[in-house]
């Protein structure tokens, strides 16, 4: 009977480390067909648009990362969730949105996300909020605005 548990229980960790070699390589697998496909813009562009009006913006890193600094009229709304939560603030999926995170890679997924979804205007803050600062370019503190809740 000992036996029999000791292989039950190794039974189980194999499968769950298949499980989650899987995950990782499918979710590794999203991002490079994300890559291929969303369109990235520069810190730069993106401040002209914004400064243009008629875009929404999506701060797509988490909570925790959203509270350590943003881009003013960002609505935080963590990568994983995006289109379920998005239509909370987005009913035309003709709208423009530009999504961004730490460095690119979640908003590259989050944007890949929205357009698989049927958003046809979505773009990618190419290096995130990391290369919006190296810009220079403007930062808020969300204790600065009143946060939308997603």
């Amino acid at each position: 009977m000992n036996r029999l548990k000791k292989n039950t229980r190794l039974l189980i960790f194999i499968l769950i480390l298949s499980v989650s070699a899987i995950t990782l390589f499918s979710q590794k697998a999203f991002y490079e067909e994300a890559k291929k496909n969303v369109v990235q813009i520069s810190p730069e562009n993106a401040k002209k648009m914004l400064d243009e009006g008629g875009i929404s913006l999506f701060d797509v890193r988490s909570e925790k990362e959203y509270l350590l600094g943003t881009i003013n009229s960002a609505i935080n709304i963590p990568w994983s969730v995006i289109v379920e939560e998005i239509t909370k603030y987005v009913k035309d999926k003709k709208q423009k949105i530009i999504v961004f995170c730490y460095k690119g890679g979640r908003g590259t997924m989050a944007a890949y996300k929205l357009m698989k979804a049927g958003y046809k205007n979505v773009l990618n803050i190419e290096g995130g909020i990391t290369a919006w600062k190296n810009a220079k370019l403007p930062v808020i503190m969300p204790e600065d605005k009143k946060k939308p809740k997603a």
